[in-house]
């Protein structure tokens, strides 16, 4: 992915004012950790989280099939007027497929511009060269 598409996406999530915030500091420290980074940003139904997560990640892993998973940083766009605590263990079994030894951070907020039973996410994977 270009890197200006991958800063845009990024500073998108540090933007975001929410719950669970991903700061500055946060993106800084993930960069630091990996020797490349590409992103999206999908949007669909609440209830599919699990699976809109596991399809963006599986997607960005394909787009860079030479190199070695390292981090995991994304971000949930949800209704201001909506819960979803019971939506989590869809997002924890996700990141358990992936292993223990990945770095993850994630953040959580509410959006105006996101209605009903829709969101947001952003999800930006990092990487390491294959040796």
């Amino acid at each position: 992915m270009r890197t200006e598409k991958v800063n845009s996406l990024l500073a998108e999530i540090v933007s975001s004012q929410g719950f669970i915030n991903i700061d500055q500091n946060d993106v800084d420290s993930f960069k630091a950790n990996v020797s490349d980074i590409d992103a999206e940003k999908v949007s669909g139904k609440i209830e599919e989280i699990g699976v809109m997560l596991d399809n963006s990640i599986s997607s960005i892993i394909e787009r860079n099939d030479s190199k070695q998973v390292k981090g995991l940083l994304f971000v949930i766009r949800l209704p201001q007027d909506n819960c979803f605590m019971e939506k989590i263990n869809d997002i924890h079994e996700v990141i358990d497929k992936l292993g223990e030894e990945l770095e993850c951070k994630w953040g959580l907020s509410t959006m105006e511009h996101i209605h009903g039973d829709h969101l947001e996410l952003i999800v930006a994977i990092g990487f390491n060269n294959v040796k």
